[in-house]
């Protein structure tokens, strides 16, 4: 099918060993970097939770017709988790690692922290639940202990894989060779 005459030599992709390739760390950062934002989300998410569940106990906004337990300590701790949230991603765009290893440590201060307190608070709630079938609060039709764990869970993964993918995205941008805007 070739009617041009011969090949040029070393136009037929035998010569791909010498091609460039992409560094690693460009590849580690840029799939971390979707895996952040979207965790920064889905945390996000978390926080509209609790935002209305402020708004429903405290300011007498009626989103559910459920009573809803009172506003915890936690609760308004975690809430920082927003401002936290924004470090992180206004670290992204620029590859600014400070900026990032702060978000990691106030991460685990502001989110993390507050949901093992609150884990540990509600143990006897959780014990009542699971030794003799019984709970003081219903929500949503489920008793209010399994409905906190199972929040206190998700917002736990969440929050320990942002620190993760943030911990990643910081060891790449500090390899050799890294160029930070």
């Amino acid at each position: 099918m070739h009617s041009y005459g011969k090949r040029a030599p070393g136009s037929d992709g035998s010569d791909h060993i010498h091609r460039e390739k992409i560094a690693s760390q460009y590849k580690i950062s840029a799939s971390y970097k979707q895996k952040l934002k979207a965790l920064v989300v889905l945390n996000a998410i978390s926080c509209s939770v609790i935002i209305c569940h402020l708004l429903q106990v405290k300011a007498n906004i009626s989103l559910t017709r459920q009573v809803l337990p009172a506003v915890e300590l936690w609760e308004y701790i975690y809430l920082c988790t927003i401002g936290v949230s924004l470090l992180g991603w206004m670290s992204l765009p620029r590859n600014k690692s400070n900026i990032l290893t702060a978000y990691i440590f106030c991460n685990a201060m502001f989110s993390v922290a507050p949901l093992f307190v609150a884990a540990f608070l509600h143990v006897p709630e959780l014990s009542d639940l699971l030794m003799h079938q019984r709970a003081n609060m219903h929500l949503f039709g489920q008793p209010c202990a399994l409905v906190l764990y199972s929040f206190l869970t998700l917002a736990g993964v969440v929050n320990t894989c942002a620190i993760f993918c943030a911990s990643k995205l910081v060891q790449a941008w500090r390899m050799k060779g890294f160029k930070s805007r």
